[in-house]
């Protein structure tokens, strides 16, 4: 003590049995590291007062938990005064400490912490401001979101309209696919691989006889009255009932959408009759539904 020792304070720390530490009243100066006092656990005094040393009080003295005794007056230690043990004797004053002080010293005098101008609570007389807390970033409120204008609320509905549209195009085109496969599988028309054979009866005026027609080995439309003549779209197109059952096949009445009435006959194992045979079975059908159908 009254020395005029300057600079950084010297390594005292590798005394690890050390007991007291006297460094008051000399010109040491600058910071003092954290765990600077971790290794002086024997230590029980420590008195720098009236030094020019800096920084924060280094938090490794709250771990000597055999100190009795800390002077750090008359220095310019900044920053909140850290919780320390149960002190028996203690002078922080004239420095640029802050914060509240630790409740844990609240017993010692007042004087011992005057000259601190950022000091608050006991045993001084400066009550310590209330901060109120921050609200969380999750309470921030969020932006009203502005109503929908006109403009989206139009484009919504014209959607909902196209989508209703299109969902009745559906509708319609399905039943009428549907419709027409049912008129398709009442004649027959689920095997075209067989042919299938008109028989239309002629006019009263004319005596024109049946010509006979190539036999394929595909699925024909053979018009046996070449005056009025139709195609098999017209046919598929046409509603049919059944008119009788035969070793080479059935027979349909369809009536087409103009109203002419055909007989249809659905021919079965064409290959096996020969051309000659063909159109023997012609005639005898073309005699057989002229005179008998309508």
């Amino acid at each position: 003590m009254n020395n005029s020792f300057t600079g950084p304070i010297p390594e005292f720390n590798r005394l690890g049995a050390l007991k007291a530490l006297y460094l008051s009243d000399n010109a040491f100066s600058g910071g003092i590291k954290e765990d600077y006092f971790l290794k002086m656990e024997s230590l029980k005094k420590l008195w720098m007062s009236d030094n020019k040393f800096t920084g924060p009080i280094p938090i490794s003295l709250a771990k000597l938990t055999n100190l009795k005794e800390l002077h750090l007056e008359g220095n310019q230690f900044s920053g909140p005064i850290p919780p320390l043990p149960a002190l028996t004797s203690l002078n922080f004053s004239n420095n640029n400490l802050e914060g509240q002080i630790p409740t844990g010293l609240s017993k010692f005098n007042a004087n011992s912490f005057l000259g601190n101008a950022g000091l608050c609570g006991k045993p001084l007389s400066v009550e310590c401001k209330v901060v109120p807390p921050t609200a969380p970033p999750e309470s921030a409120q969020l932006p009203e979101q502005a109503p929908p204008s006109l403009k989206d609320e139009a484009s919504v509905t014209a959607a909902i309209v196209t989508l209703v549209l299109v969902i009745l195009t559906l509708a319609v085109a399905t039943i009428i696919v549907v419709k027409r496969r049912r008129e398709f599988d009442v004649l027959g028309g689920d095997s075209f691989h067989e042919p299938i054979e008109l028989h239309m009866p002629p006019p009263a005026s004319t005596s024109k006889e049946v010509e006979s027609a190539t036999i394929s080995n595909r699925g024909d439309l053979i018009v046996v009255n070449e005056e009025r003549s139709f195609g098999l779209p017209d046919l598929m197109k046409a509603a049919a009932e059944v008119l009788g059952n035969g070793s080479l096949g059935s027979a349909y009445k369809a009536v087409m959408t103009n109203g002419v009435a055909v007989v249809v006959k659905r021919m079965r194992d064409m290959n096996k009759l020969g051309k000659d045979g063909f159109d023997m079975e012609l005639r005898r059908y073309r005699g057989d539904y002229t005179t008998g159908t309508s």
